[in-house]
């Protein structure tokens, strides 16, 4: 059965979603951490016109490669971070730098907003769609198929975020007709202010980075705050099988779409005599001619990542076709789970 309902009321959604952009034309911004999402936010911020340090504990030596990467105009300091990152209108730490880094808390107390990368990337753009993954495992093979399906439907499609290439570099590249996939980690969400997607997913919590969250509750409060921003125009999808997420979705504002390997869901997406199968306000149909044993991603965790890429696909729009051709062709990434001999 089509699904011509719920796309004309989602890209209604989308049309009447908007940025506002700002401008950092002569702000001080301090940058924290000299890895590609730092300098790639860096050299952005200073084609903007700001007056942008950028900062790193290594040694010039150790960063003789990044630092051929940064833009003339940005000033430098390497050798560790001093207060002058606190001559800032603003401060943009490393996803890897923990907030009770001394001078961040310093920062904190002066009231120096700190935000993420992801953050000013997404202050600067205004794309049709966005849409963020998250989640402990099986982040980027999701992201990816995501992408494929997005490409074979023959949209304009950009995927980056904490896969391959930071948000940062794809700001000028965003059109208004753009979709953008970004993988996004729980570090980039800890500094997050207005950062919404119009679609937003978390595949799973599992325990990891406790040695900085400490409790799993905090963790999974972090991935979360993906939702924080989103209203009831955007789309939250979630694992139905993770404890986690099925809490998560009880204080989430937006539309929650379920998806489950192992349970026939009332709603949501889920996987039933081999096939997959959508369920959602009375409209209810399947991949026709696809089934599980067509699709080429290996193992039983990838099915999971399938139901989630499937799921924004159709909230999407995408017709259940080009999902069923992609997810026949698509392979996974390199070095995952790749087959090498007999």
């Amino acid at each position: 059965m089509g699904c011509g309902i719920i796309i004309s009321v989602i890209k209604k959604c989308f049309i009447e979603k908007e940025n506002f952009l700002i401008n950092y034309k002569g702000k001080k911004i301090s940058i924290l951490g000299m890895g590609s999402s730092g300098i790639a936010c860096a050299n952005l911020l200073d084609s903007l016109g700001s007056d942008v340090l950028i900062s790193d504990i290594k040694d010039k030596n150790k960063l003789k490669n990044s630092i051929r990467k940064i833009s003339s105009g940005i000033r430098i300091e390497t050798g560790g971070h001093t207060k002058k990152i606190l001559n800032a209108d603003l401060i943009i730490p490393s996803p890897g730098i923990d907030t009770n880094f001394p001078l961040l808390q310093e920062a904190a107390k002066r009231n120096i907003p700190l935000l993420s990368e992801i953050e000013i990337a997404f202050s600067l753009i205004n794309a049709e769609l966005i849409i963020a993954i998250t989640g402990t495992n099986g982040k980027s093979t999701t992201t990816s198929l995501i992408g494929e399906i997005f490409r074979k439907a023959e949209k304009d499609v950009l995927v980056g975020g904490n896969i391959g290439i930071p948000f940062s570099d794809l700001v000028n590249k965003v059109k208004k007709n753009t979709v953008l996939i970004l993988e996004i980690s729980s570090f980039q969400l800890e500094r997050i202010k207005t950062f919404n997607p119009h679609i937003g997913i978390i595949l799973n919590i599992t325990p990891d980075h406790l040695e900085r969250h400490k409790k799993m509750d905090i963790y999974a409060g972090i991935k979360a705050d993906l939702f924080k921003n989103q209203t009831s125009a955007d789309f939250c999808i979630l694992n139905g099988e993770d404890p986690y997420c099925v809490k998560i979705a009880k204080r989430i504002k937006s539309q929650i779409i379920f998806f489950s390997r192992k349970n026939q869901l009332k709603k949501g997406v889920f996987i039933k005599e081999e096939k997959i199968f959508f369920d959602l306000k009375g409209i209810f149909y399947d991949f026709l001619p696809l089934s599980i044993s067509s699709i080429k991603l290996p193992g039983m965790h990838n099915l999971e990542n399938i139901l989630a890429a499937s799921t924004v696909a159709i909230v999407a729009g995408i017709k259940p076709e080009i999902i069923g051709e992609t997810l026949k062709s698509f392979c996974g990434l390199e070095h995952r789970l790749e087959f090498v001999k007999k």
